[in-house]
């Protein structure tokens, strides 16, 4: 990676990074680096980890570092993206004018990460050009994309609306993040749509969608499509609808997902959900799916399930195990003497 001029008057100043909780506005300095001479950089947290705090800051989690891309996300300075199941990250405002050097330059390296979907074509004359393809001015372009999210705005409290029927204010930062995730806007509302569907009493509907993206970025989406890939967890979701009449979705799904992939059996998270079901009230059975799945009951009960039939089968083999000894009519001496009528 090249090294980084930092333009610490936009840092100092920046609204964007004001967004970012004050704990973790630190990283950013030393995360510019990580982007290649194309703005772009892979984020992989291993690999994060490694080449930033590995030598410096050896007690940094890696748990931090995932805060870290939710938070640069959300506050509209970081866009993620896919590429043949890799994740790929660029620094919004790294576009700028002076800040990357020019396509010809570029040419230079070899092996680059892929462009970032947001440059626009004719950036490629040198990167940042203050004009987009229709001719307009960048405050022109921004006057547009601000009208453009306060149209967006409306849309996602009318699908919050039409789900829940509570009327909930969307702060300009969370609208913005909506805008600049990956995929086309109607795809988006209906992920949205389906999100909201899913989770009708979370309080913070949009906050909550996009928290998952980066969750589901660093992993094998689970869903593609609105099709769930592994025939597995269609199966066991299947089998917890039938039972209660909850659908297993988004953060659920990936949970699902995760307990097969480590080695727990369809037949026994089944088990186990049903006995967590049957558990419940009226009013916690509604949100049975949620908590089973993404908030850690499931391998507690797994493993409660799992002991009690353990214990119950040890029980069972001392039983049988015990000596039987055929019982004997007791005659005493008198009985075997007396003569019986």
């Amino acid at each position: 990676m090249p090294a980084r001029m930092i333009d610490g008057d936009a840092i100092w100043g920046s609204k964007k990074l004001r967004k970012v909780s004050p704990h973790l506005r630190w990283h950013y300095l030393y995360w510019l680096p990580l982007a290649e001479v194309n703005g772009t950089f892979e984020v992989d947290v291993d690999q994060i980890w490694a080449t930033i705090y590995g030598t410096i800051f050896p007690f940094v989690e890696k748990e931090e570092i995932s805060q870290v891309i939710n938070e640069f996300i959300r506050a509209d300075l970081l866009s993620v993206w896919n590429v043949d199941d890799k994740t790929f990250g660029f620094f919004i405002g790294m576009e700028k004018p002076g800040r990357l050097p020019s396509a010809s330059q570029q040419k230079k390296y070899k092996k680059l990460y892929p462009d970032w979907p947001g440059l626009l074509e004719t950036s490629k004359q040198p990167l940042g050009n203050l004009l987009d393809r229709e001719g307009k001015g960048r405050e022109g372009k921004e006057r547009e994309e601000e009208e453009n999210d306060m149209a967006l705005a409306d849309k996602l409290k009318n699908i919050i609306y039409e789900k829940t029927g509570k009327d909930r204010k969307l702060s300009d930062y969370l609208v913005s993040g909506f805008r600049k995730r990956a995929g086309t806007e109607k795809d988006k509302l209906a992920q949205f749509r389906d999100f909201v569907s899913s989770n009708p009493d979370n309080e913070y509907p949009l906050h909550a969608f996009l928290d998952t993206e980066v969750e589901e970025l660093l992993v094998a989406p689970v869903v593609t499509g609105g099709l769930v890939q592994n025939p597995d967890v269609l199966d066991v979701a299947a089998k917890v609808f039938e039972h209660c009449d909850l659908a297993v979705s988004g953060k659920s799904l990936t949970a699902l997902d995760n307990l097969l992939k480590n080695g727990y059996k369809a037949e026994e998270i089944i088990q186990a959900f049903k006995y967590f079901y049957s558990k419940l009230d009226g009013f916690d059975q509604k949100h049975a799916v949620r908590n089973f799945f993404e908030k850690g009951a499931s391998e507690s009960v797994i493993k409660s399930l799992g002991d009690y039939q353990k214990r119950q089968a040890d029980l069972q083999a001392r039983l049988e195990a015990l000596p039987i000894t055929p019982l004997k009519a007791r005659q005493t001496d008198e009985d075997e003497g007396e003569d019986i009528f």
